[in-house]
């Protein structure tokens, strides 16, 4: 060997060597990057219980009008119906700013993983009302067409929100048209069980962001003492 094909092997050898420490530092980085931006497994859990709390918070509230509104329908006080109806639309307006809120608190926590177990959307037949089923189709077809699990659940918990906010518009349209239109309680009560439905499918997506970065934790932590 010259010494000219040995100096470009042990010139070889050195970047090798350089490149191999530059790799193990931006890995190490990396993973401190991920725990510190990550937020404490306490603060995560306290996320998940709020969407929970609060979608069980939704279903109790507007299911409670909705109940008192049948019974006043059925005992025949039509007005007194469509105003408990109303009042129960405006609960629910009030208390979508949080549920919002908490779902987008869930993207935020999602946007740092680099990978994540995909959910299921949400099929359009999960829904009641002409309107949300489509939007689920359509959601679907999005679903689909992104690469990632983590592009997936980023847009599946984006598309409860939107279904969310639609479905609480579609619930005080349909309140408005009361009492004149006494057709429109079929709707009201599917538009009520769809409103729970996207409270159930959010506490689901929550709980497998919470897995996931519990699990990112782990593999961090085993990554270190490697």
């Amino acid at each position: 060997m010259t010494f000219g094909s040995l100096a470009f092997a042990v010139a070889l050898l050195f970047l090798l060597a350089v490149a191999a420490r530059f790799h193990d530092l931006r890995r190490q980085e990396w993973i401190e990057r991920a725990m510190q931006e990550a937020i404490e497994p306490g603060q995560r859990r306290e996320a998940f219980e709020s969407v929970e709390l609060s979608a069980r918070e939704n279903r109790a509230v507007l299911g409670g009008y909705h109940r008192d509104a049948l019974r006043l329908r059925d005992e025949g006080r039509a007005r007194e119906a469509a105003a408990e109806m109303a009042e129960g639309c405006s609960a629910i307006e009030g208390m979508a700013a949080e549920f919002l809120h908490l779902l987008r608190r869930l993207r935020e926590l999602a946007r740092p993983l680099s990978a994540i177990v995909p959910l299921e959307p949400i099929g359009p037949r999960s829904f009641g009302t002409r309107e949300l089923r489509r939007g689920a189709a359509l959601g679907n077809v999005v679903h689909h067409l992104l690469l990632s699990g983590k592009e997936r659940v980023l847009w599946h918990v984006r598309a409860l929100g939107l279904a969310f906010r639609y479905g609480v518009l579609l619930l005080r349209r349909s309140t408005s048209r009361l009492p004149a239109r006494a057709d429109e309680w079929r709707r009201i009560e599917a538009l009520v069980r769809d409103l729970d439905t996207i409270g159930d499918e959010s506490v689901v997506a929550a709980r497998r962001i919470l897995l996931t970065l519990d699990a990112l934790d782990r593999l961090a932590l085993q990554s270190l003492h490697r």
